[in-house]
Formats: structure tokens, sequence, C-alpha cells
């Protein structure tokens, strides 16, 4: 079984929709964490826009239940069309724990890893409160050269 982080990025005031359509599909693990956008005072000015609260939700699910969610996302919240917020989807490579595997995948017997090669990978860790300063030494040992610690919510 292929494994997706679904990732969406939204306005804040659209947070709520979308991650009902997240508990809709059924996903386990939904995060949802408050954002905000990096655009500088200029370019907002050139395009005449304000700064906005954005709302990033993220969940692991198959590429089933990946495209169910784009799809309803498309039907419902216009996703696909610019101004609305964003959704992506990136293949994961491993999980780590057989546990965490059995809960992401409704202990569905997932063998192996998918053939994947990438140039650039993305590595997401969930943990407790006061344990980012311990991941990120890990990180920067294995040569990552940065990271960005969000503040979430499991829902």
């Amino acid at each position: 079984m292929e494994l997706y982080y679904i990732i969406a990025i939204t306005d804040h005031d659209r947070g709520e929709a979308m991650g009902s359509l997240y508990h809709a599909a059924g996903l386990h693990l939904i995060l949802s964490m408050p954002a905000r956008g990096t655009a500088t005072s200029e370019h907002l000015a050139i395009y005449g826009l304000d700064a906005t609260e954005k709302c990033v939700i993220a969940a692991v699910g198959s590429a089933q239940e990946a495209d169910s969610l784009i799809r309803s996302a498309k039907r419902k919240l216009f996703i696909d069309i610019p101004g609305n917020g964003v959704m992506l989807t990136v293949p994961l490579k491993s999980v780590a724990g057989g546990k965490t595997l059995s809960y992401l995948t409704d202990d569905l017997k997932a063998g192996g890893a998918p053939n994947m090669n990438f140039e650039h990978e993305l590595i997401t860790v969930i943990l407790n409160e006061g344990y980012s300063d311990f991941v990120m030494d890990a990180a920067r040992a294995a040569g990552a050269g940065g990271g960005t610690v969000l503040h979430a919510k499991g829902t």
C-alpha cells in the first residue's frame, strides 16, 4: 500500500471546512496548524492584498483516500481555483514504527518500501513539546541544512 502525506493550505476561515473534508474521508491523525503567509508588504501592496492568517491541515492516507479528498475539495471548496488555497500530496517512503504504520493503515499488511528515488526528501516528525532540539540535532548530524517546527493539535 502506498501512503501519501496530504497537505492543504487555506485561509484561516476555510480551515474548519477543509478539516471536515479530511474527517469525512476517514483519515486518521489529522493535524490542523495555524500559519501565516510570508509575502513581503511590498508584494502585497503591488497586488492589492492584505496579509491573511492561514490554516495548514495535514494527514496520511492511501492513494485512493488522497484522490477522493482532493476531488471533494475541488467540488466543495473550489481548491483548484486560484485564491482558494492549495493542496498537495507527498509520497511516503517510510514510516518509523510498526504500531504507527498499523495505525495509519488500519492494520492492513503493507509490505516493503515503494520504489522511489528522489533527489530531495521531506522528513516529518510528530513529537511532544520540548523535543524539537533533539530531533533537529539528529537531522543536522545526518546532513539536513535546517528545518521548520510547526505547533499543531491532532483532531
